[in-house]
């Protein structure tokens, strides 16, 4: 059983890789239910997931909070999965409380 569930996984992801060259928009991936972390698979920019309106998971995705900044995302950071020390890194605002609710 193992070996259909590797196989399965392993066709899910060689899809992916063509959901791009395909000619889908990241919207039209995330109409259709795909996670943002399929969407960063598929080769999907930081900003054209912002654009498809994904925020959650964006760091379980693998996208910094810099890149994330610099797409557009000032606020959610972190609904999308960054700490508060992640967005100052990034360049967030210190005066801004990590319990704002624009964080």
């Amino acid at each position: 059983m193992v070996h259909v569930c590797v196989r399965s996984v392993t066709t899910h992801s060689a899809l992916l890789s063509q959901v791009r060259n395909a000619g889908y928009s990241c919207l039209e991936v995330e109409a259709a239910g795909y996670s943002v972390a399929e969407a960063r698979f598929a080769g999907f920019s930081c900003v054209e997931v912002k654009e498809a309106g994904y925020l959650e998971g964006l760091k379980a995705a693998r996208y910094s909070c810099s890149e994330a900044r610099a797409a557009g995302y000032l606020e959610g950071l972190k609904t999308a999965g960054f700490s508060c020390n992640d967005a100052r890194a990034a360049g967030a605002p210190g005066h801004v409380p990590c319990g704002h609710p624009s964080f």
